[in-house]
């Protein structure tokens, strides 16, 4: 049992000056009073029905059977080889010559490699090391006295015992184990993981439900060990399933390079191998199908602390707040996959996250609303749905004993951050997100420069900004599939400053009127370049001799013929609407560049503020902006070839011996290796024209450093998807800022903004 955390001294600085958070600063004696003395009464424990209990018993025994029966089948095998080995070493006895040569070899020595080498593949998942996590970090009760002062609170009110250690890490959960796995089985060596960035988004009343949700798995005593035996049977199952390592490689490189006659045995030795995974897949379905009723079973137990504890109201918006922080995580890990690509690295991943989730994009929050709402708990499920574990918290309908006995506690409650009770959140943020960036990249950590997330939150804006500005400039989103076409000749101000207003309003009027036209054409262009996708991916599985669904790709049949019947209507379609989008894109095109030609002006560029700076970045985005524009048709292609070998290679698991599907993939592999080749030569090593970490980056080493060779098929797809989303990012980012340079430009010459674009009417279902 952990000890008593010692008494709580007063913290350093105010509280909302640490950790922003929005309640009054608040210190010392009165911050531990307000955290630890608002509990008011006493969880009830969740009682355990025998039934219950005899089931989850039931279920623990037959997962530790599942294994067993694995073993007894590596024994049988066994048994198999051995009795060959030991009966039928005079198989050619009585042959004579080259019969008897390939009768021993056939009839005797074949099967004796082959089960050598499958009982070697059955035995090693026994011992498949566990994958490498990052380490999380472990904090010092003397340095967090109210964070272990209010865990041990909960855990006293859970009746669960208190945990020997409190770690945390970068992710949006929170986590109660054992803490030395199967060691710590059989006592309460517990140890608690805390996500910061769940600590960064959820308020104390919140927090404090979640913890009790974890502990309640605790208090459960046998329930939970069961469990843990369940869930770790499941985990390794997936883990030899679906994991590939050195010696998986090894079979398959030696049987495709070695000797026919020699690699004939490595090829059955490998459909064998094959043929283990799969027992092993079928035990983990039974093992899965067996443990799911009663793993959803436990959560909603552990539901019913969470619910005790904080209330039936504030659980459902713990639930959002949860799935919302999931979203908004993902989306913040994305951004920094963004400024990594320029060598950068974002300081604190918490508080990135918590800004991502107060401006989440309007498909997440339909996710999270369907998911609350409409999210249907299936059979093989380990968690129920957020609707259903909801519901089971209005059923209880408690007020719940935390921040509850009046509205002013409960108002405190709900201002308090769970952040706010680290001494120091901000500064543990960064090292936690340090942790993070060494875990996945490793040294690479040591060549990046970090930034502040304050840096991007306002580049972020900047973009938004600048797009919101792009689709008004240009009456319509800016689209890689139709890059607008600009002058080769660099900008240049008109003979008479005058005459060349008059000219940019003429061709502005002229843009308003087609605008409408040009925003239907493009639609059906849009459209007929989707059926063109669609119809890549429905001949390449054509030609890879894999069934589908002629609805899933909107074709008549299933056949080659109509995919290319189709493929010829879809050309046909854009090639007209192609014809339509012309003269709108040249005008515009001409608008753009005569307004940054306005720059060039000292009169226009005495009434623009950053007027030489302005100059000097489309000075440096124009060139490459028309690099960029020169690649797209060819990236478009480039598309299409990446998305189908994506599509053969997620059908690739059981085919792997079906020559016609293998030819395919690795021709569809060395098709998109040499696009690789061919589009990498589309770009010089001009500078690239934004700020990056590495001063001499190239415009071409950013985008495509270098082509993997034909035959590292993970490799290729890694290097095409990269290329394709920084060359879609920096498309975007150039014509925002010329569009943002010219838009100021025509402002200084008394031209107003274009009117803002009205949205599309929602297409009916």
């Amino acid at each position: 049992m952990a000890q008593a955390p010692a008494p709580v001294s007063p913290p350093s600085a105010p509280l909302s000056a640490r950790s922003g958070s929005r309640v009054p600063a608040l210190t010392g004696d009165a911050l531990h009073k307000a955290v630890l003395e608002s509990f008011d009464g006493a969880i009830p424990p969740v009682p355990l029905p025998l039934h219950y209990k005899l089931g989850l018993f039931l279920v623990a025994l037959a997962m530790v059977l599942l294994p067993l029966v694995y073993v007894g089948l590596i024994g049988f095998a066994g048994y198999g080889v051995w009795y060959h080995a030991t009966h039928n070493y005079d198989i050619a006895s009585g042959l004579r010559g080259r019969t008897a040569g390939a009768a021993f070899l056939g009839g005797y020595l074949a099967p004796l490699v082959v089960g050598v080498i499958l009982i070697l593949f059955m035995i090693k998942p026994l011992f498949a090391p566990r994958p490498k996590h990052m380490d999380p970090r472990r904090l010092n009760p003397q340095a967090e006295p109210l964070l272990f002062a209010f865990v041990a609170k909960i855990c006293d009110l859970v009746g669960a015992p208190r945990p020997r250690e409190i770690h945390v890490d970068c992710e949006v959960n929170a986590s109660a184990s054992f803490r030395r796995g199967l060691l710590s089985f059989f006592g309460d060596d517990l140890v608690l993981t805390i996500g910061l960035p769940l600590a960064a988004g959820l308020n104390l009343r919140q927090f404090a439900g979640v913890l009790a949700h974890e502990f309640g798995h605790f208090a459960q005593g046998a329930g939970m060990r069961m469990t843990f035996v369940i869930r770790s049977v499941n985990g390794w199952f997936a883990r030899v399933v679906y994991e590939r390592d050195g010696w998986d490689e090894a079979l398959t490189q030696y049987a495709h390079e070695t000797d026919i006659r020699i690699g004939i045995f490595l090829h059955l030795s490998r459909v064998f191998v094959w043929l283990t995974r799969q027992v092993l897949k079928l035990l983990m379905y039974a093992g899965h199908a067996l443990s799911c009723f009663m793993l959803r079973q436990m959560e909603y137990d552990a539901d019913a602390y969470e619910t005790h504890m904080s209330g039936s109201a504030c659980y459902a918006s713990t639930m959002r707040r949860v799935i919302e922080m999931s979203i908004a995580q993902q989306l913040a890990k994305g951004a920094i996959g963004k400024m990594w690509d320029e060598g950068r690295l974002i300081d604190d991943i918490p508080r990135l996250a918590r800004n991502k989730v107060r401006k989440l994009p309007k498909e997440a929050e339909e996710h999270v609303r369907k998911e609350l709402t409409e999210g249907q708990t299936a059979w093989h499920q380990t968690h129920p749905s957020g609707r259903d574990r909801v519901a089971a918290a209005n059923r209880i309908g408690v007020k719940g004993i935390y921040f509850a006995a009046d509205d002013a506690r409960l108002r405190l409650g709900e201002s308090l951050l769970a952040a706010d009770l680290f001494r120091d959140f901000a500064g543990l943020s960064k090292t936690v997100s340090s942790d993070f960036y060494r875990a996945v990249l490793g040294p690479k950590v040591g060549r990046a420069q970090f930034v502040p997330v304050d840096d991007l939150l306002d580049r972020e804006d900047a973009d938004e900004a600048a797009a919101k500005a792009a689709a008004r400039y240009l009456q319509g989103a800016p689209t890689l599939l139709r890059p607008l076409p600009l002058p080769a000749r660099p900008p240049a101000p008109h003979a008479a400053l005058a005459s060349g207003v008059e000219e940019l309003a003429r061709l502005r009027e002229e843009l308003l009127r087609l605008a409408p036209a040009h925003r239907a054409a493009y639609r059906r262009y849009d459209e007929a370049d989707t059926a063109l996708s669609r119809c890549a991916l429905a001949l390449a599985l054509c030609k890879a001799k894999l069934g589908f669904d002629p609805k899933d790709f909107k074709l008549k049949r299933a056949e080659a013929g109509a995919a290319v019947a189709e493929r010829e209507r879809a050309q046909r379609e854009q090639f007209g609407a192609a014809a339509e989008l012309g003269p709108f894109e040249a005008l515009a095109g001409a608008r753009l560049h005569a307004a940054l030609g306005l720059l060039e002006d000292p009169e226009i560029a005495g009434r623009i503020p950053r007027a030489e700076a302005l100059r000097a970045e489309a000075a440096r985005g124009l060139p490459a902006y028309r690099q960029v524009a020169a690649a797209a048709p060819k990236a478009l292609e480039l598309n299409r070839t990446f998305q189908a070998l994506s599509l053969l290679c997620q059908n690739l698991e059981g085919r792997e011996r079906q020559q016609e599907f293998i030819a395919e993939v690795l021709a569809s592999c060395r098709q998109l290796q040499r696009a690789l080749r061919e589009i990498q030569g589309c770009f010089d090593e001009s500078p690239y024209p934004f700020d990056h970490a590495k001063k001499d980056m190239t415009l071409r080493t950013y985008l495509l450093p270098a082509v993997p060779g034909e035959e590292q098929l993970g490799d290729v797809l890694r290097a095409a998807q990269e290329f394709l989303e920084k060359l879609a990012g920096l498309y975007f980012r150039l014509l925002q800022g010329l569009v943002a340079a010219a838009e100021q430009a025509e402002a200084a010459a008394g031209l107003p903004p274009f009117p803002e674009v009205p949205e599309e009417p929602a297409a009916a279902e």
